[in-house]
């Protein structure tokens, strides 16, 4: 039998006795939080779930028989379409998973390894996967990988030792760099980097409380994570069941988690839920200012040229979509000069919307806005 983390019951870390330390809670919230009825299957497992930038693309592990899974929205408010079956050419079925900015490179665990695959478009089949080398990590079941913007970081939980750093030594191996820190008394499950590297969210249980879920944080991505930042996150956690499984969108503005019942801790009891960040409050505490962003000129026919204030500590995010609400573009803001110049020849005439997002400081500042192509 599964345990919820998809490993065999008794594979994971031991309990431990130690004395127990009450943990911080975060200076932010999240609300509105609910079950993605609209994917979850009641008879089988929805877990491990990656969430991109623009929080419109969810990807996940869906069944016993662990099939990885597609689903999109129109929008942040919109429910989630119909989920798709995603192919990979692998006999062991993956287990979770974790994909660029872009869904063009997939990282995923089966069969207690790590896999790494691409593929040219979002409408294409990802190619031939590559296992990937982890030096320093003896034989454990692995899961939920997730790795830096520029993919020369990568974490991972392992049965038995906890979620653990890895730095690149080449195009297909890693090695073992650290454990991640946290206090005494607490035990880690899996969890998810954020998309600016800076914030590793993760399910995490204290003996007493069902698990919930908890952050570490870190100043810069040259700094380690440390146990004394250790903050339970508030306003997300389901009380009455077990949270774990952690994805976060841009400025870890929407989260997508699973959790499962009270009575059956069990692979096949996980379900997915979303929650939203509560902006209202964090504006308010932070008096955040509104976000200058300029686009032009408008209609474009070649190019458009995007001007935004730049933050080495916190980029932004652009994401592009289209009226019906299918998303064109996604990427990080992060050239120094605040400046971005957008190919819009291959795009087709018509209305575009943009959404930029920045959070830094409890700050969170979003512009949106709209543009034509006109050739």
């Amino acid at each position: 039998m599964l345990d919820v983390n998809g490993f065999p019951l008794g594979s994971t870390l031991p309990q431990t006795t130690s004395t127990l330390q009450e943990a911080a809670t975060t200076a932010y919230s999240y609300s509105g939080v609910r079950a993605l009825s609209e994917i979850n299957d009641a008879n089988d497992a929805d877990a491990y779930p990656w969430l991109s930038p623009d929080a419109l693309h969810l990807y996940y592990i869906t069944g016993t028989a662990r099939k990885l899974m597609f689903a999109q929205r129109a929008s942040t408010n919109s429910p989630f379409s119909a989920p798709m079956a995603v192919l990979l050419d692998l006999a062991s079925p993956p287990e979770s998973c974790w994909l660029s900015a872009d869904e063009l490179d997939i990282y995923f665990t089966a069969n207690n390894s790590l896999y790494f695959a691409q593929r040219p478009s979002l409408t294409a089949k990802f190619g031939k996967p590559t296992m990937v080398a982890l030096t320093g990590l003896l034989t454990s079941f692995v899961s939920c990988p997730s790795l830096s913007t520029t993919q020369d970081r990568l974490f991972l939980f392992a049965s038995a030792i906890g979620i653990v750093e890895f730095a690149r030594t080449s195009a297909t191996s890693f090695t073992y760099v650290r454990k991640l820190p946290v206090p005494v008394g607490f035990q880690p499950y899996p969890g998810q980097l954020s998309k600016d590297n800076l914030t590793y969210f993760l399910g995490a249980s204290n003996n007493i409380d069902k698990r919930m879920l908890y952050q570490l944080s870190r100043p810069s991505t040259s700094a380690a994570f440390e146990a004394s930042s250790f903050q339970l996150v508030q306003g997300i956690n389901v009380t009455t069941a077990y949270n774990g499984q952690p994805s976060m969108s841009a400025n870890m503005e929407c989260v997508v988690f699973t959790a499962t019942s009270d009575s059956d801790n069990s692979w096949v009891s996980n379900e997915l839920y979303l929650a939203s960040r509560n902006e209202a409050t964090i504006l308010a505490s932070s008096k955040a200012a509104s976000l200058s962003v300029a686009v032009y000129p408008n209609p474009a026919a070649e190019y458009i040229w995007l001007k935004y204030p730049y933050s080495a500590a916190h980029p932004g995010n652009l994401a592009i979509m289209s009226t019906t609400g299918a998303t064109v573009l996604t990427q990080p803001l992060d050239d120094a000069s605040g400046q971005l110049t957008l190919n819009t020849q291959a795009l087709r005439n018509g209305v575009y919307l943009y959404r930029i997002s920045q959070f830094d400081n409890d700050k969170l500042a979003i512009s949106t806005g709209k543009f034509i192509v006109s050739h």
